[in-house]
């Protein structure tokens, strides 16, 4: 009988290697239509006012980051800019993380001084290269939504109002206000948080003297003693990252939402208390995690190294282990790879940090949830901070982590009992330990040899958590062995242990044990059907007809 592949499943991978996609039919709004003439892809790239950017401030090397559905004109892109000015330019294709940030690293590999941003952006504030951001026109009927606005706000026009939009309706904003503004009754408290088009690399410049940290990229001058919160919003928008990140941020305001492609309006704020009540159960999960993954959501935006060194303190102070992770873009396969970890801390943009985490198979929670759940004394009142800048603040206040109390004599040597205490976990239901692998338990009775190590490495001087941060920084360099030579066990890992746990610990490598076996050819062909198979010359070929 001739061996047959199973048809159901298997092929000759032709299939793959003819099939098309049809970008138009998944295309984000706003991005250019491939019907376009060049005299209109000019205007939606914008290509007069990147040149004359690229020209008044002599950038000499010019890299142009697209998102996936504005590829097919990155070349004529390129090439127009090229003309206009007489400069190199660079087409980042496929960025390191998400797409609305900014790729200073893969800019940086072609030495580029100026980076041109093409698409939705999250506006993070970036801090190695200037930034100019072309979002895209999208479309809108601006009397439809003016329309929408007066019958929301109508009865309430001496309220603040606050209009926020999407970064691919920025251009329609102006016209929006014109329209309001020419109505009988005109709104008397009318704000506008508007996008900024360019940022020059810093933190200042980016974020702008008086600019919300409530928005982020957004220009907005509030009066004095006035949130956002004190305001109702008037989003223009389809549902996107953009307007969750304004919901969870600003949670006590009144939220509306336009959309452009449908005109029809609807109310956003009612839906916040719900995902609010998941996220705080993801606080409680990290109360009785005990193994902390760090992962790395982005490379560009500004301060995130400061964020992942006040996790790692923050996380040795409450007694935990952690393991830092640099995955590229975030997927379920990736986190899976790693079962020792309780729970990981994702640091990205703020439209990249809320990660609906249903599908993963540890909950991945942002830096903010990490210090409700670490820090004693932190009581969630409502706010959600998702800002780099707010986070690193919250960490200058002085509080004390658990496990980290003052002695009875008060020293705040951390030779109390205090990090010993069980604490009730709301999750469980069961009393868990605070502090498993809390800093200075394990060395501060040593003697000997080990006890002048540690000193060496940190210094009597510099207390326990200096030791334990310098020793964890040493790990590359510094092996202790007993008096057989052997590798001791100097601190309890969890990766180690979780491994000693497992069933399978990979191939065994039986050193000496067997003798060297000869080299032999292997199979050669596909999965479905090797060479050298019983019946494979038997097979035939199907007929054409």
């Amino acid at each position: 009988m001739a061996l047959q592949g199973p048809a159901g499943f298997a092929d000759d991978g032709r299939a793959v290697l003819e099939r098309t996609v049809d970008l138009d039919a998944t295309r984000t709004p706003g991005l250019p239509d491939k019907a376009m003439t060049e005299e209109q892809l000019a205007v939606a790239y914008d290509i007069e006012r990147t040149a004359a950017c690229i020209l008044a401030n002599n950038y000499q090397r010019i890299a142009l980051q697209m998102p996936d559905g504005m590829l097919r004109d990155a070349a004529w892109v390129a090439q127009q800019l090229s003309k206009r000015t007489g400069r190199s330019t660079f087409i980042l294709a496929d960025t390191s993380y998400g797409s609305c940030c900014v790729d200073e690293i893969a800019a940086q590999h072609v030495d580029a001084d100026f980076i041109v941003h093409y698409g939705p952006s999250c506006l993070s504030a970036t801090q190695r290269l200037p930034v100019m951001y072309v979002f895209g026109r999208g479309s809108i009927d601006i009397k439809a939504c003016a329309t929408a606005f007066d019958e929301l706000y109508g009865e309430r026009r001496d309220d603040n109002i606050v209009i926020v939009g999407d970064v691919i309706y920025e251009h329609a904003i102006d016209d929006l206000v014109a329209e309001l503004r020419g109505l009988p009754a005109s709104y008397t408290r009318l704000m506008v948080a508007r996008a900024l088009a360019e940022s020059s690399g810093t933190t200042a410049s980016s974020l702008g003297r008086n600019a919300s940290s409530q928005l982020t990229g957004r220009q907005l001058d509030l009066p004095a003693g006035l949130t956002l919160n004190d305001c109702r919003i008037f989003y223009i928008g389809e549902e996107s990252r953009t307007l969750t990140n304004l919901l969870m941020t600003n949670n006590k305001a009144e939220v509306h939402s336009f959309a452009p492609t449908t005109n029809e309006t609807r109310l956003e704020s009612a839906s916040v208390n719900r995902a609010l009540m998941k996220r705080y159960y993801l606080v409680q999960k990290a109360k009785d995690a005990d193994v902390i993954g760090i992962v790395a959501g982005t490379l560009g935006v500004v301060s995130y190294m400061q964020v992942i060194e006040h996790l790692k303190q923050m996380i040795r102070k409450a007694g935990k282990k952690f393991y830092f992770f640099s995955v590229g873009k975030l997927n379920v396969a990736k986190l899976a790879n790693f079962p020792e970890i309780d729970i990981f801390v994702l640091v990205a943009c703020p439209e990249n940090s809320l990660i609906d985490g249903k599908e993963f198979y540890r909950p991945v929670i942002t830096p903010f949830e990490l210090d409700l759940a670490l820090v004693s004394g932190r009581e969630w009142t409502g706010a959600f901070v998702v800002h780099f800048k707010e986070i690193l603040a919250r960490g200058e206040d002085g509080q004390s982590t658990p496990g980290q109390s003052k002695d009875e004599d008060g020293d705040g040597d951390g030779d109390g009992d205090d990090g010993d205490v069980p604490q009730f976990s709301l999750v469980s239901g069961q009393l868990r330990s605070s502090a498993r692998y809390a800093p200075g338990k394990w060395h501060r009775h040593c003697h000997g040899p080990l006890a002048l190590i540690l000193a060496s490495i940190g210094g009597e001087e510099d207390g326990h958590d200096a030791t334990e941060a310098a020793l964890d920084d040493s790990l590359s360099s510094l092996t202790l062995r007993n008096q057989h030579s052997q590798v001791a066990t100097w601190r309890e890992s969890p990766a180690a242990k979780y491994l000693a746990q497992r069933d399978f610990q990979g191939l065994e490598q039986r050193l000496g044990q067997d003798a060297p076996a000869q080299l032999e050819i292997g199979r050669s062909g596909i999965a479905r059907g090797y060479a050298d198979e019983p019946g494979r010359d038997e097979q035939k070929t199907p007929s054409s007809d």
